[in-house]
C-alpha cells in the first residue's frame, strides 16, 4: 500500500511525514498525490506551527517549502488552476 494513502497514513503517520521529509531532500522538486485524511494530517504534522485550518478540499493544492528538513513556508490554494 502507498505510503500516503488514507489507510496507510492512519495506520502510520510516522512513516508519511519521514516520506514527504525524505522526497523533499532531492534537488529536484517533488510532487505528492494523496486525498482524505492524508494530506491534512501531513500538513499539521510537518508545518510548525500549524496553520490556522488544514481543511482541504478536493482538487486544492498545498505547496510545502522544505530547507533542511524543515517546512519553511506552507501555501494553500484552494482551486486548481482551470
Amino acid at each position: 500500500m502507498p505510503t500516503f494513502a488514507d489507510e496507510a497514513y492512519v495506520n502510520d503517520p510516522d512513516a508519511a511525514r519521514s516520506e514527504v521529509l525524505a522526497l523533499a531532500k532531492s534537488a529536484a522538486s517533488t510532487v505528492m498525490c494523496s486525498q482524505g485524511i492524508a494530506i491534512p494530517g501531513l500538513v499539521a504534522q510537518l508545518v510548525q506551527p500549524p496553520p490556522e485550518s488544514v481543511a482541504t478540499r478536493k482538487g486544492a493544492v498545498w505547496i510545502l517549502a522544505v530547507a533542511d528538513g524543515v517546512v519553511v513556508s506552507a501555501d494553500y490554494y484552494g482551486r486548481a488552476a482551470r
